[in-house]
């Protein structure tokens, strides 16, 4: 799972996912965006944690440092060069991933678009259907990174605070049964 969203209902929600005691929890610090070194560290530091947590069996939960990035005196064009840095870091988090998960949840309006386009390579997909109401679920292409692959698409400000929790039981429930 990656989250990248900021609205309060995404933190919110994230807070109930923790409760989770099963799940690899990765924090990334986007804090480090303005210095490139340790951010591509960063990058990769967050990308081996989940791989080995998928290795393993579990539930990794990839999501963003909580409290924004101070950008106070930056331009609007700054401010969207640091998002677009970001997200783009989450993106190849994704396109570079080396292991199969069972499932990838996207939760972010920017974030599902991105790693649905540009971290999985998906150009077709079918909507097998809703998972919750507003959150689509796709099945991958065979032409993307990992086809057949259950892609969730989860918006910021969607469902209540306990939505994401009960998707994630759901999944990590019928995964561990199928195995």
């Amino acid at each position: 799972m990656v989250v990248g969203s900021h609205v309060r209902k995404t933190t919110e929600q994230l807070e109930q996912v923790k409760q989770l005691t099963s799940l690899a929890f990765i924090e990334f610090d986007c804090h480090l965006v303005f210095n490139k070194e340790a951010f591509s560290e960063e990058q990769n530091r967050i990308r081996n944690e989940a791989e080995k947590a998928v290795e393993q069996g579990q539930t990794a939960v990839i999501y963003t440092r909580r409290e924004l990035v101070n950008l106070e005196h930056s331009s609007a064009d700054e401010k969207l060069a640091v998002s677009v840095k970001i997200a783009d870091a989450l993106t190849d988090v994704v396109k570079s991933f080396a292991v199969r998960p069972s499932f990838i949840i996207a939760k972010g309006g920017i974030t599902s678009s991105d790693i649905g386009t540009n971290g999985l390579g998906v150009t077709k997909a079918i909507v097998a259907g809703q998972i919750s109401p507003g959150v689509p679920v796709w099945t991958t292409d065979a032409g993307s990174k990992f086809p057949g692959l259950p892609y969730i698409i989860f918006p910021g400000n969607v469902g209540t605070k306990d939505t994401l929790k009960n998707i994630i039981e759901h999944l990590d429930t019928n995964d561990k049964n199928s195995k």
